[in-house]
């Protein structure tokens, strides 16, 4: 996507939502929905099989801890993400 192209999506999410803004971004945003789709499916692919590499090489305790922590990570950072999304919108 050009750079003036992200510009007019951005403006266009920046707005009030109507329905014709939103057809606009749908339109510039699905031709490139497939290509996503695939990137997302790689990096899960990825982490899934870097999570089976730590813990094979871990002992079964150490394995647990691992997991208790990755899990305590991703959930504190979805919270930190969705205070910043709304802290986003407050002041927006």
């Amino acid at each position: 996507m050009t750079s003036r192209r992200r510009v007019q999506v951005t403006e266009l999410l920046r707005s009030e939502n109507t329905e014709v803004e939103e057809e606009r971004v749908e339109s510039t945003l699905a031709p490139k929905k497939d290509g996503l789709q695939e990137i997302l499916q790689m990096a899960d692919d990825l982490r899934v099989r870097t999570i089976k590499g730590v813990i094979e090489i871990l002992t079964p305790i150490q394995a647990v801890h691992f997991l208790i922590a990755a899990a305590e990570m991703h959930l504190r950072l979805h919270d930190w993400g969705k205070k910043g999304d709304w802290a986003r919108r407050i002041h927006h």
